[in-house]
């Protein structure tokens, strides 16, 4: 069986818990074809400026991000607005 995480996920900012200063609002958009991921994230902050971080994988493939100690990883917390 093939996942498929294609959507467009919204950030619950008030049940997500992040480091650093919290942003307005953050989106990331999943392009999913296996083995191929996209995966497009939009971070609006408070004085409404944008960043855009854009991760090109392959499903099995480990990015750089995912390789940081254990301890690192979970240290931010990120809940999708449609488990509200």
């Amino acid at each position: 069986m093939n996942l498929d995480f294609s959507d467009v996920w919204k950030a619950d900012l008030e049940k997500s818990s992040l480091l650093g200063a919290k942003p307005k609002a953050m989106l990331v958009k999943i392009d999913h074809s296996d083995p191929d991921q996209l995966l497009e994230t939009e971070i609006t902050k408070i004085d409404k400026t944008e960043d855009r971080l854009i991760l090109q994988q392959r499903s099995h493939e480990r990015s750089s991000g995912l390789n940081r100690p254990r301890r690192e990883r979970h240290k931010s917390k990120l809940v999708d607005s449609r488990q509200s």
